[in-house]
């Protein structure tokens, strides 16, 4: 399994730093157990963040994920202790990545 070490917080970059707001992926439902599919709670903190112009953090812990959906103003803070893993797709395909996206700069 792929993953990278990082302790996640999701910040909204608003006029200042200051005004920042965090958005910790666990009160969006992460469990971060490295078992627990993650995905819709860390995309969650991402469109909270989004609409807040916020940071999404990711405290300790091991967040098995598929796609995730970045987007503009939003900050991701990963910090020491987090994980952001590669989930395995579900046996039957039900559950996985999204298809690879069209790349219209490439030849």
């Amino acid at each position: 399994m792929l993953g990278a070490c990082l302790t996640c917080n999701l910040r909204a970059q608003p006029a200042t730093a200051s005004q920042s707001e965090f958005y910790n992926v666990k009160a969006y439902g992460a469990a971060g157990d490295g078992k627990t599919i993650d995905t819709d709670a860390i995309n969650k903190a991402i469109d909270a963040a989004n609409a807040a112009a916020g940071h999404r953090f990711f405290s300790r812990g091991t967040y098995a994920s598929y796609s995730i959906h970045l987007k503009s103003n939003v900050t991701l803070e990963i910090g020491a202790g987090a994980t952001i893993m590669a989930a395995l797709p579900a046996a039957d395909l039900s559950a996985g990545y999204d298809a690879p996206e069209a790349n219209p700069g490439s030849v």
